[in-house]
């Protein structure tokens, strides 16, 4: 049996990569949304309509997984 010795005070997380990656994230999520709109702005009505379904039927897969 390994006991492990008690720290009187807790190690130091280092959340900064987490953060950033966070912040990369969002900055893609920015970008994509900013690509999408400029593409459904050039499409016709009958187009967005497939298109947000479409996008509709992807996030309710990507919240269920």
């Amino acid at each position: 049996m390994i006991t492990v010795s008690k720290e009187d005070v807790p190690p130091h997380l280092n959340f900064a990569p987490m953060q950033n990656a966070a912040d990369s994230l969002a900055r893609s999520a920015e970008h994509y949304r900013q690509a999408l709109s400029h593409k459904l702005s050039a499409q016709s009505g009958d187009q967005i309509d497939d298109q947000t379904e479409l996008l509709r039927t992807l996030n309710q897969r990507l919240i269920e997984s």
